[in-house]
């Protein structure tokens, strides 16, 4: 593979991450940058990441960074791979609401409902799925993946009986992400 890969790890999460872990395990190059809680951030961190990589990245985004991988993808025309990704906010967002805990380091952060709401903003009906690999665990505790599939029509899919919302044995699928960007830039 020859683009670099931006790995955008879910909500609470970090680039301390098992799955980004994983990803520098098997990737030369590949940036896992930590993301704020707060939307705004995130998106513009991830955005200053896109414009200093040399070659336009591949982005695999997973839970609540499959939905900002979808919005950058469909912002810089980038293929993505979306790992049980969220594509409808209410449903397992407002689950969170209130004071949480980074996985990670500890540390205690507010999700607020105007976080929430910012979160719209990087929505994507009608979303182009040309370059678009969904990679989905149907037994995902916090997703309704028929209402993700749907949204996500015409997308690569990946989609396995059982699993949970971390993806259940994410490595074995290493071969296929690399598949998918090769594909990709042929």
């Amino acid at each position: 593979m020859t683009r670099p890969l931006l790995y955008i790890h879910g909500f609470a999460s970090s680039a301390h991450s098992v799955k980004a872990q994983m990803l520098r395990r098997h990737f030369a190059k590949v940036c896992t940058p930590s993301l704020s809680h707060i939307p705004t951030l995130a998106v513009e961190t991830l955005e200053e990441f896109i414009h200093a990589l040399p070659t336009a990245p591949l982005l695999l985004g997973s839970s609540l960074g499959g939905y900002y991988a979808l919005y950058l993808s469909q912002r810089f025309d980038l293929p993505a791979v979306l790992v049980n990704p969220v594509v409808q906010l209410h449903t397992p967002l407002e689950q969170v609401l209130g004071m949480n805990r980074h996985y990670y380091d500890g540390s205690l952060f507010e999700f607020t409902a105007g976080h929430l709401e910012s979160l719209q903003q990087f929505a994507c009906p009608g979303a182009r799925t040309d370059k678009v690999l969904l990679m989905a665990q149907l037994g995902d505790e916090l997703i309704d993946h028929r209402t993700t599939i749907d949204f996500l029509q015409g997308a690569r899919l990946e989609v396995e009986e059982g699993g949970n919302h971390a993806y259940e044995h994410f490595e074995s699928k290493i071969a296929l992400i690399r598949r998918f960007a090769e594909e990709i830039d042929d």
